[in-house]
C-alpha cells in the first residue's frame, strides 16, 4: 500500500485533547506511522503527499447503532406502494448500498444491531476484503425480543424463558454473531407496546448475557424505560442503546458498572418529522413526538454522572438513513445540546465507541500504531457542524475511499 503523507493538518485526536496545528500524519500501509509538528519527517519520501493545510483530520466516525438492512422500503427508491417490506435479495443489495453512503459520511466502523437475514454477515465480510466499498462491520445477527416484542416484526428472534433466551444467543453467534442485542424494553417502532413497559426479565438477560461473555462477546440492551434499564445493567449488559428515561439511580448503577450509554437522540425527531412520509406507521410517528425532550435531559442527566457516552444514530429506515443527509449532524447537534461539547461529541464518535466496542487498540484515535482510518474535513467541524455532512477525504485502513460517485 505504501506510504502516504497528510501535511500541514489540523488534528482532533478523538482522546478529547485540544486540536493541534500544522500537524503530518505519515500512513504505512494501513497503520499510523507518525503524528507531529512540521512537515514530512527526515529520511522519508512518501509515495503520495496530501496537503491538508486548512483543513482538520479526525479519527474515522463510529456509529454504534444501524441496521445496515433495514427491511421497510422506500417508495422513492423502490417504487410501489409505501409500507412494503424489502425481501432477502433486495436486502442484501441495500445494505451494500447503506455501507457505500456510510464511509463516504466518514463512518469508518458501524454496529450492526439488527437484520433480519444473513445478508449482514455478507457485508462484514464484503467489506472486510474490500471486495465493496464501506465501514468495518460488526454484527448482532438477529436481535433477540419475547414474543410479540420490540423488533419481532423487523429483526427479531423470538424467545420466552431462560433456556430459550439462552438459545437465542447461542445461535446467534453459531450464526457469527460479533455480539448479542437483546431487547429489555418497548420501543417506537413495534405497534401495542409502550416504550415504558418492560419485555425481557432480569433472568432472562443474565442468561443471555452470561452466554454472550463466556464467548467474549459483548451485549448491547435496547432499553427505552428506567426500571428496564436498571434490570439490564444488573444483569451485565455492555451498552445500554436509546436509554430515554433515565433517574439518578440508574445514571449512577450505569457510572459505577461502566455500561455505556448510546444514546440515539436523532432518531425520534426522524420517525415524527420524516417517517410518515415514508410509509411510516402513524403510532412510530407519535411515540417518537413524545420522547425527544425527555430524552435529551436523559443524556445531560448521564453526562453529569460521568456515564461513558458513545454514539450512535440508529440509522436505518428510509426516513433516517444510514449517512443520509444531515443525519450525522443531527446526532452532533442534539447531543451537543444536552450539554456535551463538540470535542466531548467527537470524542463519543471515536475512543469512547472504539472501547465501548473492545477495538481501542486498533482505531478511535490519530496515534502512531492504530489503524489509519481518518477523516478529512474542509475547514473546522467544531466550530461549524455542517461540516460534519460534507467530508473532504475519507481513509479506511490507510486506503483513500471513492468520494466522487453520488449516493
Amino acid at each position: 500500500m505504501g506510504t502516504t503523507a497528510l501535511t500541514g493538518a489540523r488534528v482532533i485526536d478523538g482522546r478529547g485533547a485540544a486540536p493541534v496545528d500544522d500537524q503530518t500524519i505519515l500512513i504505512e500501509d494501513d497503520r499510523i506511522a507518525s503524528v507531529g509538528p512540521g512537515g514530512v519527517p527526515a529520511g522519508v519520501t512518501p509515495d503520495v503527499v496530501i496537503d491538508l493545510h486548512g483543513q482538520t483530520v479526525t479519527p474515522g466516525l463510529i456509529d454504534m447503532h444501524v441496521h445496515t438492512a433495514h427491511p421497510i422500503a422506500d417508495s422513492e427508491v423502490w417504487g410501489g406502494r409505501m409500507g412494503r417490506y424489502l425481501s432477502a435479495d433486495e436486502l442484501a443489495v441495500w445494505s451494500m448500498v447503506n455501507a457505500r453512503r456510510a464511509i463516504r459520511a466518514g463512518l469508518t466502523t458501524v454496529r450492526d444491531v439488527g437484520c433480519a437475514t444473513d445478508s449482514v454477515f455478507a457485508l462484514r465480510r464484503l467489506t472486510g476484503w474490500d471486495v465493496t466499498l464501506g465501514p468495518r462491520v460488526l454484527a448482532a445477527g438477529q436481535l433477540l425480543c419475547i414474543t410479540g416484542g420490540h423488533g419481532h416484526q423487523l429483526f427479531g428472534y423470538e424467545c420466552d424463558g431462560v433456556d430459550e433466551a439462552t438459545k437465542g444467543a447461542r445461535l446467534q453467534l453459531k450464526r457469527g454473531a460479533d455480539l448479542i442485542k437483546l431487547c429489555a424494553t418497548g420501543g417506537a417502532a413495534t405497534k401495542h407496546e409502550k416504550i415504558t413497559e418492560n419485555q425481557f426479565t432480569r433472568a432472562e438477560m443474565t442468561a443471555i448475557v452470561e452466554v454472550a461473555h463466556e464467548r467474549g462477546k459483548r451485549v448491547a440492551a435496547h432499553a427505552h424505560a428506567t426500571s428496564g434499564i436498571k434490570a439490564a445493567i444488573e444483569a451485565g449488559v455492555d451498552t445500554i442503546d436509546h436509554g430515554v428515561i433515565l433517574d439518578d439511580e440508574a445514571v449512577a448503577m450505569m457510572a459505577e458498572a461502566g455500561t455505556y450509554l448510546v444514546p440515539t437522540l436523532s432518531i425520534y425527531p426522524a420517525l415524527a418529522t420524516i417517517g410518515p412520509s415514508k410509509g411510516l406507521e402513524p403510532h412510530a410517528a407519535e411515540k417518537g413526538a413524545q420522547v425527544a425532550e425527555i430524552h435529551q435531559a436523559s443524556l445531560w442527566l448521564a453526562h453529569q454522572a460521568g456515564v461513558k457516552i458513545a454514539f450512535g444514530t440508529d440509522a436505518a429506515g428510509p426516513y433516517h438513513l444510514i449517512g443520509g443527509p444531515g443525519v450525522l449532524r443531527a446526532e452532533f447537534e442534539l447531543m451537543a445540546g444536552a450539554g456535551m461539547t463538540p470535542l466531548e461529541v467527537f470524542q463519543a464518535a471515536t475512543s469512547v465507541s472504539a472501547e465501548a466496542l473492545g477495538l481501542e487498540a486498533e482505531i478511535g484515535a490519530v496515534e502512531p500504531g492504530k489503524i489509519a482510518d481518518l477523516v478529512v474535513y474542509p475547514g473546522d467541524p467544531l466550530t461549524d457542524l455542517d461540516l460534519i455532512d460534507t467530508p473532504a477525504m475519507v481513509f479506511r485502513g490507510g486506503t483513500l475511499c471513492g468520494m466522487t460517485e453520488s449516493w
